[in-house]
């Protein structure tokens, strides 16, 4: 799966539809269970762009920001998961999310 279809099915498949970060997570995992060990590029880079939205939205402080971070943190923790089981150094993501 490339970057771009990654993306769109994180954001168009499952974050738009579901507002449960438990439902979220759940959605990304099955979705990573899915892929391939040749993915981790596009995994790796994804979460890369979730862990900088939520730097993003803690350092605007905005009021949804809390429900944006849960929803970001809910994709981003089963993507660390998924990429540590791939053999990907996650240190610099997980600092992101706790």
């Amino acid at each position: 799966m490339n970057f771009s279809d990654l993306e769109h099915c994180v954001h168009e498949d499952i974050i738009i539809h579901n507002e449960d970060p438990a439902v979220i997570a759940a959605e990304v995992s099955k979705l990573l269970n899915g892929l391939k060990r040749e993915d981790v590029y596009a995994v790796h880079r994804l979460a890369k762009d979730f862990a900088s939205g939520i730097d993003f939205e803690l350092a605007n402080k905005e009021g949804d920001m809390a429900e944006t971070i849960r929803k970001q943190g809910a994709v981003l923790e089963p993507m660390i998961a998924w990429l540590q089981q791939h053999g990907v150094d996650c240190r610099s993501l997980r600092r992101r999310c706790g």
